[in-house]
């Protein structure tokens, strides 16, 4: 004869029945969707490459060059959908393991006994046997649950220490102050007057102190070996697909949504977030598509100050203790997708590449109080490229691109030095200067190599995959192309004439950078690449899975490297100490 059996065991058995078939199902939805999701995504992109190409042929047909920008924004939008998607699918996955492994320990322990003992020692057995059954069962999917949770704190952004005197980050977006610490402080100490161009130049290249690095060949070096180890990681409270800079022991990130844009500085010794400064309320806050943001520009940062441009068109500067010396709000942004030209600090000047459909302006800042020093309008396209400094003893010029052409300005005025109407498509590569050249590379426009002078194409090649977002590197008179398609493409940087191809599993977004003579480059699925420039073949010397999407480039500091995630943490990676 049996007791009745408890209430807790009948809400634990019907539980644990609705979350195993909830399991199942929500298995069978996300396997089924990712198949079919990753099938369309190549499919859309195979479409997508071959419309750039036809639509190099008609640069003038507004009618196709909005299509095309019409679909990519449609498979963007795709591939970060499908990406959330599959978290949130992990998640609940996640969530309904635990409650089945908590609803089968409530069974075991609450399972009813009989009060009397069976004439037949055989039901006692089944019974026993059932009950072991239940608790094995019960330890497997307490174990399948804790190792998932395991891989998922492995993978997403973890709360960050800040030392034991500050307490914890505050990790929502609506955070306004880190524990123990004021958010921006309001008194700021007049920063050193900036330096002349030559000496800004020779003391940037011992740190990190814009996109990919120095203006001048960088003097950091690589760590010693590719056996890396993970130092690290620290989120980033507000999102932003902008790179790191470094200048000493401090990284500089910015981060945004439509509530805040903020400039962050990390400690470089252990991650710990140091500070915080916001910008006051923009006029409009302007609509922006998932993949860029509101902080898509990387910043720049010189000995004493810190330097952020938001898709809002706010411009803020800080010291390097987060004081706000100056900020100052250009036109509103009119642009698809979202503003993402990354600043260029030379010196005493800051230039921002503004290129919005409607209008096109080059603009100097002066560093100290964020003033023009000259504005330059310019009739071109709109833009996500970022501009580029060529400076030596003969020559100050920035080259600049947009969707229909290039330019070269002169540093000191701003005047428009040439122009050059052989661009097309969306442009959002950058430029790399070297040897008196500016070489660029962008789907839909062309890979060239313009004279720094006059602006005269040296050579050009249509006849290549080419980047939409990773801009090309130069190294040893080789053209790197790192593509979003996962094809890296090499052209002899004398004629254009392709050398060879190298292809990978996914594609790049991050641009390659040349340190220590060598290029690291990293793709979407977090491969990182070290690669030594060759004319004969693809040379790869070091390689290390990160373990992380990646969309932003790599930083170096001290033979460490500090890299963005996708997921919004920054992490520092460092050689491993020899076995």
């Amino acid at each position: 004869m049996r007791k009745d059996r408890p209430l807790i065991y009948l809400l634990a058995r019907n539980a644990a029945g609705i979350a195993a078939a909830f399991l199942l199902l929500l298995t069978a939805l996300v396997v089924s969707e990712q198949r079919r999701n990753h099938v369309l995504l190549l499919e859309a992109d195979a479409v997508l490459t071959t419309m750039r190409e036809q639509v190099k042929s008609l640069p003038d047909d507004e009618a196709a060059l909005k299509v095309v920008r019409d679909l990519d924004y449609l498979y963007r939008d795709g591939y970060f959908s499908n990406e959330r998607r599959l978290h949130l699918g992990i998640g609940l996955g996640s969530s309904a393991l635990l409650i089945l492994a908590v609803c089968a320990v409530a069974m075991t322990l609450s399972a009813p006994v009989e009060l009397k003992r069976p004439a037949d020692d055989s039901k006692e057995r089944l019974l026993q046997l059932r009950r072991l059954q239940l608790a094995t069962a019960a330890s497997v999917a307490l174990l399948l649950c804790l190792g998932l949770l395991a891989w998922r704190a492995t993978h997403q952004n973890a709360a960050t220490a800040v030392g034991d005197a500050m307490g914890e980050v505050g990790g929502g977006s609506d955070s306004g102050t880190v524990a123990g610490l004021v958010a921006s402080p309001t008194i700021a100490v007049p920063a050193a007057p900036p330096l002349a161009l030559p000496a800004a130049l020779a003391a940037g290249a011992g740190h990190w102190p814009g996109f990919r690095g120095s203006l001048v060949p960088n003097a950091n070096r690589l760590p010693p070996h590719f056996r890396l180890q993970q130092v690290w990681a620290s989120k980033v409270p507000l999102a932003g697909f902008n790179s790191p800079v470094v200048w000493g022991d401090r990284i500089f990130v910015s981060g945004a949504d439509r509530r805040e844009r903020a400039i962050f500085c990390f400690s470089l010794a252990d991650g710990a977030l140091l500070w915080r400064a916001s910008t006051g309320a923009p006029a409009v806050v302007p609509e922006v598509t998932a993949d860029t943001g509101y902080a898509a520009p990387t910043m720049a940062v010189d000995g004493q100050r810190a330097y952020a441009v938001f898709a809002t068109g706010q411009v803020l500067c800080t010291d390097h203790e987060g004081a706000v010396l100056w900020e100052r709000s250009l036109p509103e942004p009119k642009i698809l997708y979202g503003y993402a030209s990354s600043l260029l600090l030379a010196g005493p000047d800051l230039i921002v590449q503004y290129d919005m459909e409607e209008e096109q302006t080059l603009y100097c800042l002066d560093v100290t109080t964020g003033k023009d020093r000259w504005a330059t309008p310019w009739q071109a396209a709109s833009s996500w490229s970022s501009p580029v400094l060529l400076a030596d003893e003969q020559r100050q010029v920035i080259f600049v691109a947009s969707n229909r052409k290039a330019g070269g300005f002169d540093l000191a005025s701003g005047r428009l030095l040439w122009e050059n109407p052989g661009m097309g498509g969306e442009v959002a590569c950058s430029a790399v200067a070297a040897d008196s050249t500016f070489y660029f590379a962008n789907s839909g426009a062309l890979a060239a190599a313009f004279a720094a002078d006059s602006g005269e194409i040296l050579w050009r090649n249509d006849n290549v995959p080419m980047p939409d977002v990773a801009s090309p590197v130069v190294a040893a008179g080789v053209m790197y192309l790192f593509t979003s398609g996962g094809s890296v493409i090499t052209l002899d940087a004398k004629n254009g004439e392709e050398l060879y191809e190298e292809n990978f599993d996914n594609g790049f977004y991050s641009s390659p950078v040349l340190v220590d003579g060598r290029i690291v480059a990293v793709n979407m699925d977090g491969l990182l690449l070290v690669v030594e420039p060759s004319r004969d073949s693809f040379k790869a010397v070091g390689r290390y899975e990160i373990g992380k999407k990646v969309l932003a480039t790599p930083a170096f500091a001290q033979q460490r490297l500090i890299i963005r995630s996708m997921d919004n943490e920054l992490v520092c990676l460092e050689a491993a100490n020899d076995p």
